[in-house]
């Protein structure tokens, strides 16, 4: 599946840009606002998964410790060490690309597809136990609280509304960088990896290289999306490198329509608004989502953006055949 390109469809990318800068305007409630905000945050760590599913065609399943790296990173430099905020934002990014670059180094030089997942996985779980276990310096299960807002200038980023609009800053930053990867002269090399290593290798291309390229600017991505949300919630735990983030970045990205810009954005939205809507439900709530997973997947096993964009080409194509038939 190709990736989705910003630059084949400028108007509908502004189209959607503008709706989500008025969205704030028009939605008064703190709350609704408070989830747009995580919608915005758990897009940009769907993007950063996106290049390891979509673009690189391979699984990892420790992702969310990257993000649970990085949101730490920030917290105890902010909190405990008093660093200047954007010092430790860039730290906590800094924190989680190098992790990455050094995962990468281990477990691609060789490993491919599950053997990949099945290493991301223990290094996830490693992760995970030690934020649990090292009380004196994570905060064991109660984790790190009042971690301190950003500011621009005389702007302080403390509610919903002024923080809405610096994530949707940084999901369209997030956006435009994975798409300067994919068109570049790497990106291509990663695409043709994925799709004949022995082939890429005949021609220069170093599959490992490209490979790690690739890892390393996802691990970072993950990492500007955990940063965010560390100073967003003001408050990190252990259950933010827990593998129920990687199941629901999975959704994010498989049911939204991977390989595309579009997909993991609506598949964040499914994960924050669907969820809390079904709240209604109770203990039935797992299961109608679960139902409504399975026949997504069912009738758009490519994911709802390349499946409706598929479904809409073919209702133009019917209607302008029609047209053309018609007496």
């Amino acid at each position: 599946m190709a990736w989705g390109s910003l630059s084949r469809s400028p108007v509908g990318y502004f189209f959607w840009l503008a709706i989500g800068a008025i969205l704030p305007l028009i939605i008064q409630d703190p709350y609704l606002r408070y989830l747009m905000v995580l919608t915005l945050i758990f897009a940009i760590l769907g993007l950063s998964l996106d290049i390891i599913i979509g673009l690189m065609g391979q699984f990892s399943f420790g992702h969310q410790a990257f993000f649970g790296v990085a949101a730490y990173t920030t917290a105890v430099l902010t909190t405990k060490v008093a660093l200047p905020v954007w010092l430790g934002f860039v730290a906590g990014i800094f924190a989680a690309g190098a992790l990455g670059l050094i995962v990468g180094l281990i477990a691609l030089r060789r490993t491919r597809g599950l053997y990949l997942a099945i290493i991301t996985l223990g290094f996830g779980q490693i992760v995970w136990l030690v934020s649990k276990n090292w009380y004196g310096l994570t905060g064991g299960l109660s984790g790190i609280a009042l971690i301190p807002s950003p500011k621009i200038g005389a702007v302080n980023l403390n509610t919903e509304f002024e923080y809405y609009y610096f994530a949707l800053a940084i999901l369209v930053v997030t956006a435009y960088v994975v798409e300067l990867f994919n068109r570049s002269r790497l990106g291509r090399a990663v695409r043709a990896v994925r799709e004949n290593e022995e082939r890429a290798r005949s021609v220069g291309i170093d599959p490992f290289k490209a490979y790690l390229a690739a890892f390393t600017l996802a691990t970072a991505l993950a990492g500007l999306a955990g940063v965010t949300y560390a100073h967003f919630t003001t408050h990190v735990a252990p259950n933010s490198l827990s593998l129920y983030y990687m199941f629901w970045m999975l959704v994010m990205v498989i049911v939204g329509g991977r390989g595309t810009i579009l997909g993991p954005i609506v598949g964040a939205f499914i994960f924050v608004f669907v969820l809390e809507w079904l709240d209604f439900a109770k203990e039935w709530k797992m299961v109608i989502f679960g139902g409504i997973l399975l026949l997504s997947l069912l009738f758009l096993p490519g994911g709802i953006v390349p499946g409706v964009k598929t479904i809409t080409r073919r209702a133009f194509d019917e209607v302008g055949g029609w047209r053309r038939n018609r007496p």
